[in-house]
């Protein structure tokens, strides 16, 4: 550790999708040496994620303190008003103010590197460097923008998502070579950073964990075909545990060090498609014109994206593919809609309900919402959305006959805020989440229900949070929340909490003198944001769109 400091200063290093559940077996096996000093002497415990626990509303509700109803994230993309589409989100979409936002405004120099849903850069008083979904080549992705090419000049090759960790399958060991390089790149844009401004609150977020868990967690477990790849997990931890042992030696003596992730992990074996469902129950109708119908016919044939798909990577010409839906993604992703089933077919004024999303939220066509809704407000909506659930908590598992769907929620037992009415209106848990809806395209596969077929590790609601550095309590932390952070680090920086935000200061994380008789100060709540897509061009908001597509995402 560096010398001593005259303030108190705060480190938080993001570790996208690390879960506790394999931290700590390696850390005892003595494999984590860093992991296991930090939990040894630090306080230490579960986080729980937000209801989806995905990395959207997670950082986002992490940065703010806030819950999704009111910063208004709830997945990458947002529906834009008054059409069925939905666009990529960005930071100028998020209704609330972030905490290194609140911390500028009172003085405290801040650093951040790399966290999701930064893009574009918001003025800081300090320096920001955005993470994922900023777009390819973008040259405006720091403040102040000129630190961009001072922070190439320095590390050279830096990149937020290098092309490597998309579409890994086949590729594996390449990918988990770019994974491991992307770390190395990380941490030298850290330690370049944390010199060059006195900061307050420093953050920086590394991928590697959710990256490799989604797509080598097959291996870990010995069910994957290349043995060599069995440790690929591991070694993005051990590599991690290296950045931790050297980043302890960097910060100032004094300095509070948060770490933590938006989510844990855990195996995955089925997806979902639920337009599918909804087709099959009726709530989603297809147009009775020629060729929507001639559409339906073959998909309920399998002629399906995911068969052809299937039947091109057996054949070898994935690298071919992967080429040209690069090269002309907008022509390619043209041809589907014209040759697949897709939204453009869907009878909207016959249509009751439909998804679109990462983790299969339903809306309901809802009159004067949708631009040719037909379900009425009041009595018809909630007698629909209990129609649903019921249903829903009715399917069972083929395998086991067991309950497939934990629960079902209605936006306003998971929401609250003036972004509520941009929510789904309803979300549904499955069991243990091995289970996964399929986002890719609106209907993927005929059949409802099946193996996943490129991923096989998924996220939990159980991610991980850990303090350590002077006046921290030794132990475990027993309940956390995502919207916790926030307030509790304005607090550790004697800085006003908005009243608004819905977490609440973890003191019981800290040993009473750390407050130095300190009263936790509040302040007036503040509102931002735009709507979802501004801030982006379309070219970008192709280009992000396919770079989703390519980590398994929307």
């Amino acid at each position: 550790m560096n010398p001593a400091c005259d303030r108190r200063k705060v480190m938080v290093v993001g570790l996208d999708g690390a879960t506790f559940d394999l931290i700590r077996p390696w850390a005892r096996e003595g494999k984590l040496p860093t992991f296991e000093r930090l939990m040894e002497g630090g306080c230490w415990g579960e986080l729980t994620s937000t209801i989806p626990p995905f990395t959207a509303p997670a950082w986002c509700s992490f940065a703010t303190g806030k819950n999704p109803g009111k910063h208004g994230m709830y997945d990458f993309a947002g529906r834009k008003k008054g059409s069925y589409e939905m666009v990529p989100l960005n930071a100028s979409s998020l209704k609330a103010p972030t905490l290194w936002e609140i911390l500028s405004r009172h003085g405290k120099k801040v650093g951040v590197l790399n966290v999701p849903m930064t893009y574009p850069p918001p003025m800081v008083n300090g320096l920001l460097v955005t993470g994922m979904l900023t777009p390819p080549n973008a040259t405006n992705f720091t403040y102040p923008p000129e630190l961009g090419r001072e922070l190439l000049e320095a590390v050279p090759g830096y990149a937020i998502w290098p092309e490597g960790v998309f579409h890994p399958m086949g590729r594996e060991s390449e990918f988990l070579g770019v994974v491991q390089e992307l770390t190395d790149m990380r941490f030298a844009a850290t330690r370049y950073l944390m010199g060059k401004v006195d900061w307050d609150f420093f953050m920086v977020v590394f991928r590697g964990p959710d990256l490799v868990q989604h797509w080598l967690w097959k291996y870990m477990e010995g069910r994957g075909t290349n043995g060599a790849l069995r440790d690929g997990i591991l070694g993005v931890y051990q590599r991690l545990d290296k950045v931790m042992a050297s980043l302890l030696e960097l910060i100032p003596q004094g300095t509070t060090l948060v770490l933590m992730s938006d989510h844990g992990a855990g195996p995955l074996d089925t997806y979902i498609h639920v337009n599918t469902w909804l087709l099959e129950q009726g709530y989603l109708r297809i147009k009775r014109s020629i060729l929507p119908r001639s559409k339906l016919a073959m998909f309920r044939l399998g002629v399906t994206p995911r068969r052809v798909y299937g039947a091109l990577m057996r054949s070898g010409l994935r690298k071919g593919v992967g080429s040209l839906v690069r090269e002309r993604k907008g022509q390619v992703r043209g041809i589907l809609d014209r040759v697949f089933l897709s939204f453009r077919d869907v009878d909207w004024p016959r249509t009751l309900a439909y998804s679109y999303g990462n983790v299969g939220p339903i809306y309901l066509n809802v009159k004067g919402r949708e631009p040719m809704g037909r379900v009425r407000p009041g009595q018809e909506y909630e007698q629909l959305r209990d129609e649903i659930s019921g249903r829903l908590m009715e399917l069972r598992e083929p395998r086991t006959g067991l309950p497939l769907v934990e629960k079902v929620y209605r936006k306003e037992e998971l929401y609250s805020g003036p972004a509520l009415e941009d929510a789904p209106d309803l979300f549904f848990m499955p069991k243990d989440l091995r289970h996964q809806a399929f986002g890719l395209l609106q209907f993927t596969s005929n059949r409802w229900l099946e193996p996943s077929f490129d991923r096989s590790g998924g996220h939990r609601m159980n991610g991980i949070l850990l303090f350590w550095g002077e006046g921290v309590r030794k132990g475990t932390l027993a309940k956390a929340n995502m919207t916790d952070i926030a307030p509790s680090l304005l607090a550790l920086l004697d800085t006003p909490i908005p009243q608004d935000m819905d977490g609440r200061v973890l003191q019981e994380a800290f040993q009473e003198e750390i407050w130095g008789g300190k009263e936790i100060r509040y302040s007036e709540p503040h509102q931002s944001g735009k709507a979802p897509g501004e801030g982006l061009t379309e070219e970008e908001t192709e280009e992000i769109q396919r770079r989703l597509k390519g980590l398994g995402y929307v």
